[in-house]
């Protein structure tokens, strides 16, 4: 699995992104309360737009969540990362020397790494598709180089070791 985590589908129109179980369990999640949420208000006869005690609630905003949690999880398939990596690619762990300092980060898609950030980890999510993320995409261990930032400032970074996240991060 190397290079961009995205493809065209059969259909050739959309892109696919690649995400992991976990990220897809999470999505449908949110869907389920969206749609938990939408039911409810429904029932209530709530007005698409209805002020109560400072409360508001907006049917517009729910029913486009609604419509973004459905395509994310049309528009994505599931993987697993591979088992063996030798270059930095979606589903890997990377222990990185970035001027000196040690990092470790784990790449995923930008949904892997939305959704997957704020969970207890062995390291960061990057996506692949952020300006870091897809510097590093192909590199391997001991490569060395200059990484400079969106804002202009420069990186000496150094790929440490790259391995296989752990299947219990992402499923």
């Amino acid at each position: 699995m190397k290079g961009k985590e995205k493809t065209k589908n059969s259909e050739g129109n959309r892109k696919i992104d690649s995400i992991f179980p976990r990220t897809r369990r999470i999505l449908e999640d949110k869907l389920q309360t969206t749609m938990s949420k939408l039911t409810d208000m429904y029932q209530q006869g709530v007005p698409w737009q209805h002020d109560a005690g400072g409360f508001h609630f907006d049917l517009r905003n729910l029913e486009a969540e609604r419509s973004r949690l459905e395509a994310m999880l049309r528009n994505s398939e599931v993987v697993m990362p591979p088992k063996y990596p030798s270059v930095v690619a979606l589903g890997v762990k990377v222990a990185l020397e970035i001027d000196g300092e040690g990092e470790i980060y784990m790449f995923g898609s930008q949904l892997d790494a939305l959704s997957l950030n704020n969970r207890a980890s062995g390291g960061q999510w990057l996506s692949t598709e952020s300006p870091l993320g897809s510097y590093l995409l192909g590199k391997e261990v001991g490569a060395t180089s200059t990484f400079k930032t969106p804002d202009g400032n420069k990186l000496n970074i150094k790929v440490v070791s790259i391995s296989s996240i752990p299947e219990e991060e992402i499923t």
